[in-house]
């Protein structure tokens, strides 16, 4: 991505971008579902502070998935006594 040095946000709005995109088919209909995908990413599009808050909430998730969170962390150094 070759904006990034711009603005380090770009790359997850752009993979969300393509992400979306990539459910979109060739040829014939567009189904419901991706129907909704590009409805919801034209929704994050029309308001930037909204677009950033949910890509936020996405890489908390992540950090959180893969136990980089301070909490989770806290929580997997607890032992839980077995009887």
């Amino acid at each position: 991505m070759g904006f990034t040095f711009i603005e380090p946000r770009v790359v997850p709005v752009a993979e969300l971008i393509g992400t979306s995109f990539s459910y979109i088919p060739k040829r014939g209909p567009i189904s419901e579902g991706v129907l909704l995908i590009l409805q919801g990413l034209v929704s994050l599009l029309q308001n930037p502070v909204n677009l950033f808050e949910h890509m936020n909430l996405l890489e908390h998730t992540q950090k959180i998935l893969e136990g980089k969170n301070q909490a989770m962390v806290a929580v997997k150094s607890l032992t839980v006594p077995r009887f």
